[in-house]
């Protein structure tokens, strides 16, 4: 667990999840173009002019019109999650790269990193 102001993070678990999250999304997707092809074939099922087509047609049109949005707001909303996700991972791993840069600059400067021991004088 974190010390007080501090924070920690998992960059694998964080990459791990967006990914499940774009699949999820993806499927999300897969399922709204898999029931517009299934539905297409039946559109106007109900009739055009007769009391059914009258009563049933708008209903049964604003029901898969209504399915339709809310797969493709549900799958838009994942996305933006993993999307979320990656952003946090990126973040996560802002200060290891920084820590690295600098480590990296300061044995560049001093000609490679030692151990941090002392050298002994005279042998």
């Amino acid at each position: 667990m974190a010390e007080f102001g501090q924070y920690r993070g998992d960059s694998g678990a964080l990459l791990r999840g967006s990914y499940h999250l774009q699949q999820i999304r993806d499927s999300l997707k897969d399922m709204e173009r898999g029931f517009r092809e299934d539905v297409t074939p039946f559109n106007g099922w109900y009739g055009t002019d007769d009391e059914f087509a009258k009563n049933v047609g708008p209903a049964y049109e604003r029901g898969k019109s209504s399915l339709l949005s809310t797969l493709e707001y549900v799958a838009r909303i994942v996305g933006e999650l993993a999307e979320a996700k990656l952003t946090e991972m990126r973040e996560v791993q802002r200060p290891q790269n920084d820590a690295l840069e600098q480590i990296k600059a300061v044995g560049d400067l001093t000609g490679g990193v030692g151990t941090g021991g002392r050298r002994r004088q005279g042998l």
